[in-house]
């Protein structure tokens, strides 16, 4: 994958996180982010600025693309979602599937309760299904 291509890949990923929060949560978030990777203290707030980060950290040459890459909602402050990253351990390699099941690197995870009633889990499973957020 080229590094055009994966910047596309990435603004995607963005929008498909917080319509998967937005599902989770049952409310309509901001577009806006806020980013920062687990363990630095400052948020980046330039929307630019987090591409870039995502981008530079993530994606080492078109056959050297970190596989597996947590991207944690931790919430919406001051009209932002806040998302946290982190990159696991593993080797880069090729642009796969990912642990998730879909296309890519990114894992998404959120930093506030979530349902645990399981009618109401496979509510969730469906709409992000029919809004192709997951395999079917």
């Amino acid at each position: 994958m080229t590094k055009i291509e994966f910047i596309s890949f990435v603004r995607k990923t963005l929008e498909e996180l917080i319509q998967y929060a937005e599902i989770y949560a049952e409310k309509e978030f901001p577009r806006a982010l806020a980013f920062k990777w687990m363990g630095e203290t400052n948020w980046e707030y330039d929307q630019k600025e987090i591409l870039n980060k995502l981008v530079d950290r993530v994606y080492q040459g078109e056959e050297q693309i970190y596989p597996c890459v947590d991207l944690i909602v931790k919430g919406i402050k001051a009209g932002k979602v806040e998302v946290e990253g982190r990159v696991a351990g593993y080797e880069p390699r090729a642009f796969q599937k990912g642990w998730s099941g879909r296309m890519g690197p990114f894992i998404y995870g959120f930093g506030f309760a979530t349902p645990t009633d399981k009618a109401k889990l496979e509510s969730i499973r469906s709409k992000l299904i029919q809004k192709g957020l997951l395999p079917g």
